[in-house]
């Protein structure tokens, strides 16, 4: 009798085809925000999340370090270059 293993992926990296959670989201956010991706985000990384990774990124998982690099769980903020603030 063969058995089949249920491999049920998180958001533990890298993140890739099957993965799912809130780093899953925010790399969609991620696409949408800085390669002009469209659809809903979920928290799904579906194949058309890997067509895009592998599209814009030119990479087919999400290490942690890309993840950081690209700051795409947004914890840092944008440097402004100097400009003042306008009130």
């Amino acid at each position: 009798i063969k058995t089949e293993e249920t491999v049920v992926l998180n958001d533990d990296f890298p993140l890739r085809l099957g993965s799912k959670g809130k780093r899953v989201e925010q790399l969609k956010v991620y696409l949408l925000r800085n390669h002009g991706s469209a659809g809903i985000v979920t928290d799904d990384f579906n194949i058309t999340t890997q067509e895009r990774v592998e599209k814009y990124l030119k990479v087919e998982t999400i290490t942690e370090s890309l993840f950081n690099k690209l700051n795409m769980d947004g914890s840092k903020k944008k440097e402004n270059n100097g400009a003042k603030a306008k009130h």
